[in-house]
């Protein structure tokens, strides 16, 4: 290993995936110092933008469940296999022996854990009333995961007096993305506020910096509405849509004064809402009140996603946008029929091969979207009996959440200094 020059070295090393990067710091020195500098994290995140990985979890279990994951890359529609093997992903029972629910936001493998995913845990109630309104971030490859401080919901309110006590307050969007020009990952968090005393309403931003580990309002509050179905607020109060990270931005689908679906972006680097992207013609006047019936947007590789499911009709719509930002640059790619299936979901698109991989109660479906074959039915093997399918796009991360939060790194370097003190004190006696 000594004969490999460092460069070639580095250069290997960043084609390989993240999990066995955790193991082979373990080999010498020399290739724990590559794998842990910054600039190779942020390298290794940049090529594993491309990777078709998909993390899986039990959604029928209990939070104790472990995830799993495999890879798309070796699959094909037509010669494929008709089983997927899957393997699990080791998680530390320390500090993260609830595993939540997937979909979450992510970006670069960081994933966003809401209150309501903290409550729910899918039917656990014992939860703690002091983890209500806490959000964290969570790298399940590293096993970390960091608790937000709270944000300070009602200041700097102008329309709302913060002292009244009958203020009702809904999160309805939130996300997580990377700065690149600060290099800093932040987490946007959306909330409705409404003062039942003076029947005034609010919607306000917060953005929480995990280099400053700070939370801050944006003066510039979203001017539109969130298509979220009054049902589901009712069931789940702390409901909220997921933002979608992509070139810079966070996506939120909202709805218009003049009830129009539209798609809105939030610039994480200048923390403004940039620009707004329109949906396909025949979505633009669909505002979700059906249960079930909403536009699904996702983010594959370089691209924006978007789904819709008819409820009268039982077919699912799918359209990529081929050119970012574009006017009329939404492409439809399929229309499928799900009758003989429940709740069918888009969680895999390979643009390169034109497929499309579907999931449903229990198993995978390949799609070939150039020849509109029809589906083809994949298993998962390595899974237990019973197990309800839970998956979304995953990208495993180096990023190590405590060397990059403010305060987090601050303590630790106050910790090291006073110990480098000491030291030299014992040195001079």
């Amino acid at each position: 290993m000594c004969d490999i020059p460092l460069g070639i070295c580095r250069d290997i090393l960043l084609r390989l995936p993240a999990e066995s990067l955790l193991r082979l710091r373990a080999v010498s020195k020399c290739w724990k110092t590559i794998i842990d500098d910054p600039c190779f994290v942020k390298a290794h995140n940049k090529c594993q933008l491309s990777s078709n990985t998909l993390l899986l979890r039990n959604s029928s279990g209990p939070p104790f469940y472990p995830l799993y994951y495999f890879d798309l890359e070796g699959l094909n529609f037509t010669n494929g296999p008709k089983t997927i093997p899957v393997t699990p992903l080791n998680l530390s029972r320390i500090g993260v022996s609830l595993v939540p629910a997937v979909p979450l936001p992510a970006c670069d493998g960081l994933m966003l854990i809401s209150p309501l995913d903290r409550k729910k845990y899918h039917g656990r109630r014992d939860i703690k009333r002091d983890s209500e309104g806490i959000w964290e971030i969570w790298n399940p490859l590293t096993h970390e995961r960091l608790r937000l401080p709270q944000p300070n919901t009602h200041s700097h309110v102008p329309n709302i007096r913060s002292h009244v006590p009958k203020i009702h307050s809904r999160v309805l969007g939130h996300g997580i993305g990377y700065d690149c020009a600060a290099d800093d990952y932040k987490v946007v968090v959306i909330e409705y506020l409404y003062d039942y005393y003076n029947r005034e309403s609010q919607m306000q931003t917060h953005v929480y910096s995990l280099k400053s580990d700070s939370w801050r309002i944006m003066i510039e509050d979203c001017p539109f509405d969130f298509l979220i179905e009054d049902w589901l607020l009712d069931l789940y109060p702390l409901h909220s849509v997921q933002g979608v990270f992509l070139n810079g931005a966070l996506h939120f689908i909202v709805v218009t004064a003049d009830s129009m679906s539209m798609i809105i972006a939030f610039d994480i680097v200048t923390e403004k809402y940039s620009f707004q992207l329109k949906l396909p013609d025949n979505l633009s006047q669909v505002r979700g009140q059906v249960k079930g019936q909403r536009p699904k947007l996702d983010a594959f590789g370089e691209c924006l996603f978007l789904s819709y499911k008819w409820e009268e009709t039982r077919h699912l719509d799918a359209w990529v946008m081929n050119d970012y930002g574009a006017e009329g640059s939404w492409i439809h790619l399929f229309t499928i029929n799900q009758q003989n299936y429940n709740e069918l979901r888009v969680v895999a698109y390979l643009k390169n091969k034109k497929q499309v991989l579907l999931q449903h109660y229990c198993g995978f479906l390949w799609f070939d979207v150039e020849s509109c074959n029809y589906m083809k039915n994949v298993g998962v093997h390595g899974l237990f009996r019973d197990f309800r399918l839970c998956a979304q796009h995953f990208i495993g991360s180096l990023v190590r959440l405590h060397d990059r939060c403010g305060s987090v790194a601050d303590k630790r370097r106050m910790r090291k200094s006073k110990g480098k003190m000491k030291m030299e004190m014992v040195d001079t006696d």
